[in-house]
């Protein structure tokens, strides 16, 4: 790197270096304790694992130095006025090639950003639309939703009672494929509580595609009785019922991630695809994979919307969502075309999307570290919609909404693009 790195790369990087030594300390000696007094492991096998994370801390502690150091040189030549203005973008050559090779699009960088910027245009209208009929802003919205959310002796039923009303729905209907695959909600383990939010560590993570699996474990944030009753409240109102059921049912558990998963261990003839959105140490195990598990998982909720399942505040959160997949993939091109610095990207988040300034900065971030990453969840979702519009008019009364999911899914988490052209050729 030349002594040269982004600042607020750095920093996250720092922060995750000091929280994995804390998860790999504090929280991996709770783990052991726990699993020795169950008799899960044997003291000798706990002592090995012990001496191995010790080792581990070490290169975490060697690393968290070399960043500081990176940072001091850096800091010391570089003018204060341009922190955060270079290194973020990854230029529009790449950019180019991890759309087309990656994504399989032969769409420019610059068209989609043009047909990205007028559809949020139409998006955003039709959010002020709905939200000023519900009396207010988004941030009155906000504030209902967060309102909105289970007792605390209803919290983890709730989860489970819309995971089985979302699949009854789809069912009913028609309109997927969708074995028995139950998933179970439980709390995050004591043990990694602390560590999760600083780290990638997901609520729900893909099965292991060649393993076997009955129930399916999806770890959320633990609120019970235990807790103050502030801190259940506040808990409470950040896990309300339409981040339940938008994000943590539609979009992850249920018919977004947990059904695409399933089809493409289970029925994509491709290695490739049953493999390639499988969540890995550092986001899905193929870049190629993106579009097809995010796309999909983001055009469930506009499935659920369309066969009903959603509350009217849902479907409102659900327009907003929308909004931000767009703005995130606005900034994604317009950061590494050279258009928009990271503060530029930040500014935007908070004037388009209505995001905090140290959520936008972290969004942004995160953005400059995953060139052509965030645009895929439109990518993909805009995709199936075009497709599913193109396969409709052809077929027309013969067109089935479940067997253009099937067929979509069979082939695995390939690019959309990709999936688009082989469905449309065989038509032909």
């Amino acid at each position: 790197l030349d002594g040269v790195m982004p600042p607020l790369r750095r920093a996250r990087a720092e922060r995750e270096c000091v929280t994995a030594n804390g998860l790999l300390e504090r929280g991996l000696e709770r783990w052991l304790r726990d699993a020795m007094v169950d008799a899960e492991i044997p003291s000798s096998l706990a002592q090995e694992v012990s001496a191995a994370a010790a080792r581990a801390r070490a290169a975490f502690a060697e690393c968290g130095e070399w960043l500081a150091q990176v940072g001091a040189a850096t800091d010391a030549a570089r003018n204060p006025a341009d922190s955060n203005l270079t290194g973020y973008a990854c230029g529009e050559s790449l950019f180019a090639t991890l759309l087309s090779v990656g994504h399989f699009s032969m769409v420019s960088p610059r068209a989609l950003l043009a047909r990205a910027e007028q559809e949020i245009e139409v998006a955003q209208a039709h959010l002020d639309r709905v939200t000023a009929a519900e009396g207010g802003t988004w941030s009155d919205v906000q504030a209902a939703l967060a309102a909105d959310h289970p007792l605390v002796e209803q919290y983890y039923d709730t989860f489970h009672r819309r995971w089985q009303e979302c699949r009854t729905r789809v069912t009913e209907q028609n309109a997927v494929t969708w074995p028995e695959w139950p998933i179970r909600y439980v709390p995050i383990p004591a043990w990694a509580a602390e560590f999760a939010p600083q780290l990638y560590w997901l609520f729900y993570r893909s099965p292991a595609p060649f393993d076997p699996y009955d129930t399916y474990e999806y770890v959320v944030t633990a609120i019970d009785t235990s807790l103050e009753p502030d801190e259940q409240e506040r808990r409470l109102r950040v896990w309300n019922h339409s981040s339940i059921t938008l994000n943590h049912v539609v979009h992850h558990g249920a018919v977004g991630h947990h059904v695409q998963n399933w089809h493409a261990r289970h029925r994509s003839a491709s290695r490739i695809g049953s493999i390639a959105a499988v969540d890995c140490a550092n986001r899905i195990g193929m870049f190629l994979g993106g579009s097809m598990a995010e796309g999909w998982a983001c055009y469930a909720t506009v499935l659920m919307e369309e066969l009903g399942l959603l509350t009217p505040l849902e479907w409102i959160a659900e327009q907003h969502t929308h909004v931000r997949m767009l703005a995130r993939a606005i900034v994604d091109v317009r950061l590494h075309l050279g258009d928009l610095t990271l503060p530029e990207c930040v500014a935007y988040y908070e004037r388009t999307v209505g995001m905090s300034a140290q959520v936008a900065t972290a969004e942004a971030t995160k953005n400059s570290m995953f060139p052509c990453t965030a645009l895929m969840y439109w990518l993909g979702t805009q995709g199936i919609l075009d497709l599913r519009r193109d396969v409709k008019s052809r077929l027309g009364e013969q067109f089935s909404l479940r067997a253009f999911h099937d067929e979509l899914l069979g082939w695995g988490a390939i690019p959309v693009p990709l999936i688009a052209a082989m469905m449309t050729e065989s038509a032909g």
